[in-house]
């Protein structure tokens, strides 16, 4: 049996496939075949009738870019006639959208026809056909058409990401842009190519016209991520609103995992980081208790902060700091050092005690607040004495003052309501002796009996909040702490009491809760492996109580992330799935399920044998997820 090309080559006509593949062009891909692209439409053709030629061609041909012609003089016939000569001789020429009116301009110019049909003959190859045929081979084999489909287009894809060109691409503007655009866009599998090939050539005029088009087309959810979604003001708008609008609607733990696209592609570049931000704070500034927004902004800005430094300025000047001179610098200051000295404290305090302090809205950045609880909490940090009730007092005061809204008389104008500020001096008096002894006792980081004996008084801390805070950077230190294991190995259970404590109390500490629980998890020691496993099994048991509290999808997930990357032991996994199946009930979300699945899934491939119990549990659940 002779190969397709040859059989294709000397006899055309030997080739009638019983399928046909619809394959299209994209403009900016040149060459033979192997760099043709295609259309968005992917399928099988019906089989062509008797009477049909086999040079007729696709329903939607290869398209390939024109030959690269000399400058010619149009109303020059010679010349007209050499260059629609020169397209017809092309490979596949019979196979591009042009070729009828190049077969009229080249006849009307002089040329033949049987010159045409002598062209038209000898340049084809039937890359097309040969595909049909490739396909039809491998239907006969038993692969079913989707996945013949499927195949193909991962192929084409593949080929189209090698070889595409932008500035052929961009030629696209010289005319109307191609049908087959439209057709791209509304099939997802070539939208996504659009958006791997954006993020690659980010200059590419065409690519940037395909991503405006989409946004206009109602796919914003999709292109959220795109670094290209900022490059028209437009497109980047209506994905800002569009994401805003979903992510305002999340609970605390669907936010975590809805945010990320969101903040890097507010963050793709400088005018558009200012301008969420902006957004956020105009809406902040007529709803004050709006915090949902509020915890989108300080996302926006911990996240630009990672690639400058300056991001904490900004914040600062939107928030309207700057009308406070002393208070703007100080904070500048602090936080582009990422460190509180003595001194800006002393500031902060002198302002913070005046009869008509600055808003307490500047005292609660939660950057700023995990510095000055670090600095009060962590054993490793020393202030002064003297100087020591000046961070208790700004703690204190951040956390006890109360803001109430005031609405303006004239309801036609309607004018932002005007926050008014009010210290409860009695809540303040008692939150400052509860960090006072609190601090004292983390400072001191007592150990064995001694920790034991001021436990009433740390569990007494927890119910607030802001002591919490300070508790949890105080269990932070001590459990990273590998200088000495041995003593933190002996307090480890009263720590991990203090985090369930912390959890029960506090929802919104969950989350700081699971990270202190992950850092514990993956910390490098020189244990014994029984010893080292057996700890990580203790933790393990906290995290199936935080999942019991809710916190369910972070806690998978880490688990999850885990399994995945051999960072735990297959028995650990089994004995949390074991866990938690145990206190389970339906209904169950998709996510959870899927989760579940991955990691049973996981653990099953390692070590088919497990208890009874665990296998009766897993059967169960598998059995409803049907």
């Amino acid at each position: 049996m002779s190969s397709p090309s040859s059989t294709t080559s000397s006899n055309p006509n030997t080739i009638s496939p019983p399928h046909r593949i619809n394959i299209g062009g994209i403009g900016g891909v040149g060459g033979d075949v192997s760099s043709s692209p295609i259309s968005p439409s992917l399928s099988y053709a019906s089989p062509q009738s008797p009477s049909q030629s086999p040079l007729t061609p696709l329903s939607a041909s290869v398209r390939r870019a024109p030959p690269s012609i000399p400058d010619y003089d149009p109303n020059d016939p010679e010349q007209v006639r050499k260059k629609c000569e020169n397209q017809l001789q092309q490979p596949d020429s019979i196979m591009t959208v042009e070729i009828a009116q190049v077969m009229k301009d080249y006849i009307t110019n002089g040329g033949s026809p049987p010159d045409v049909i002598r062209f038209l003959s000898e340049s084809y190859r039937g890359y097309a056909q040969m595909c049909n045929l490739l396909c039809n081979w491998l239907s006969v084999s038993g692969v079913s058409r989707d996945q013949v489909n499927a195949m193909f287009k991962k192929h084409l894809k593949d080929i189209i990401i090698d070889k595409f060109d932008p500035k052929k691409a961009d030629t696209i503007f010289l005319s109307s842009p191609p049908q087959w655009l439209d057709e791209m866009i509304a099939d997802a599998d070539w939208r996504s190519l659009i958006y791997h090939l954006s993020e690659v050539h980010k200059n590419c005029l065409m690519l940037n016209f395909a991503i405006q088009k989409i946004s206009d087309a109602g796919y914003q959810n999709e292109i959220a991520s795109l670094s290209t979604a900022s490059t028209y003001f437009s497109v980047f708008n209506k994905v800002f609103l569009d994401s805003l609008t979903h992510l305002i609607q999340l609970d605390e733990i669907e936010l975590q995992d809805a945010i990320g696209e969101f903040k890097k592609s507010c963050c793709s570049s400088q005018h558009t980081y200012l301008y969420a931000q902006s957004f956020l704070q105009n809406l902040i500034h007529k709803h004050p208790n709006a915090l949902n927004l509020k915890r989108i902004s300080q996302d926006l800005e911990d996240e630009a902060y990672k690639k400058s430094k300056i991001a904490r300025k900004v914040s600062l000047m939107i928030n309207n700091v700057s009308q406070y001179p002393v208070i703007y610098e100080t904070l500048t200051s602090v936080l582009t050092a990422n460190s509180a000295s003595t001194g800006d404290i002393i500031k902060l305090y002198n302002e913070y005690t005046k009869p008509n302090p600055p808003p307490v809205s500047f005292l609660r950045f939660p950057s700023l607040l995990e510095l000055l609880l670090n600095d009060l909490f962590n054993p490793s940090k020393n202030i002064q004495n003297a100087h020591k009730s000046k961070w208790i007092y700004l703690i204190s005061y951040a956390a006890s003052v109360q803001q109430q809204q005031q609405q303006s008389d004239n309801q036609q104008q309607q004018p932002p309501p005007v926050q008014t500020q009010q210290l409860d001096q009695a809540q303040m008096n008692e939150t400052m002796r509860a960090i006072e002894k609190v601090q004292a006792i983390c400072q001191a980081n007592p150990i064995g009996t001694e920790l034991q004996g001021v436990y009433p008084i740390l569990k007494e801390g927890i119910s607030y909040p802001i002591i919490s805070m300070g508790i949890l950077q105080w269990i932070q230190y001590n459990l990273m702490n590998t200088n000495n294991l041995s003593a933190n190995t002996l307090c480890t259970p009263i720590y991990l009491e203090f985090l369930r404590e912390i959890s029960m109390k506090h929802p919104l500490h969950r989350q700081l809760v699971l990270n202190t629980l992950v850092n514990y998890f993956e910390l490098e020691t020189d244990l014994d492996s029984l010893t080292a496993l057996e700890m990580r099994k203790t933790i393990i048991d906290n995290l199936v109580f935080l999942f019991s509290l809710g916190h369910v999808i972070p806690v998978l997930n880490s688990i999850k992330s885990w399994a995945k990357l051999d960072q735990i032991d297959p028995s650990l996994v089994r004995y949390f799935i074991n866990q938690v199946l145990d206190i389970i009930e339906q209904p169950y979300s998709k996510t959870f399920i899927q989760t579940m699945k991955a990691l049973i899934s996981s653990v099953t491939t390692v070590s088919p044998a497990s208890t009874d119990h665990m296998k009766d549990n897993i059967q169960i659940f598998l059995d409803h997820c049907k």
